[in-house]
């Protein structure tokens, strides 16, 4: 029998956490003075002032455990208040859009913080790292994005790409190009090329 996710006196957890989250979001607003930064001290006071309304509403909800909750990055949380994934992949495209990339990464890492295990983030880090010559950090994120999701053919590509071009295992590469092909759809006309 699962233990009820409210009981008297738990709920500080959850407004710590987001007061923690906004005390953040603030800090590094006064940091880096930019819309990214003030975009995101947005949703966290938005978040912040509305938890009671989000707690009235799922009291009602047989929820699963917060430890359960956190080992599955809350996606059964986010199904309940319907986080749309084109919202997210409006901010990744949005995060991709900044020109430093210093500013990027921290954008990235933020991102991650509040979607764990986000593969599009993770491919975009590893296209960053790449960029910045940072091969072996580009290899280990692209391996991420394949634990995440290991049906995706352009990650086994630029893995391969990465290889040939810049860390020179020849096995390795081989070994992605050909989970590249096995991992194209049936008439996917995307043709990694090495």
């Amino acid at each position: 029998m699962r233990k009820p996710f409210f009981k008297a006196g738990t709920r500080t957890v959850y407004y710590d956490y987001w007061k923690k989250e906004l005390q953040e979001a603030e800090k590094r607003l006064l940091e880096y003075l930019n819309t990214d930064f003030m975009q995101q001290k947005k949703k966290m006071a938005t978040i912040s002032d509305h938890l009671d309304d989000f707690f009235s509403k799922l009291t009602d909800l047989h929820i699963i455990p917060f430890e359960e909750l956190r080992a599955q990055h809350y996606k059964p949380m986010l199904d309940i208040i319907g986080i749309d994934k084109d919202l997210l992949i409006d901010e990744l495209i949005s995060i991709n859009d900044i020109k430093d990339p210093q500013d990027q990464e921290i954008a990235l890492d933020s991102f991650l913080e509040l979607h764990p295990g986000n593969e599009h983030a993770y491919f975009i880090k590893a296209a960053l790292a790449t960029e910045q010559q940072q091969y072996k950090k580009a290899r280990y994120l692209y391996e991420k994005v394949i634990s995440v999701n290991p049906k995706t053919p352009t990650v086994y590509n630029n893995l391969a790409l990465l290889y040939q071009n810049f860390l020179g295992e020849t096995a390795d590469k081989k070994s992605c190009y050909e989970k590249s092909q096995a991992t194209l759809l049936p008439g996917d006309s995307t043709q990694p090329h090495l």
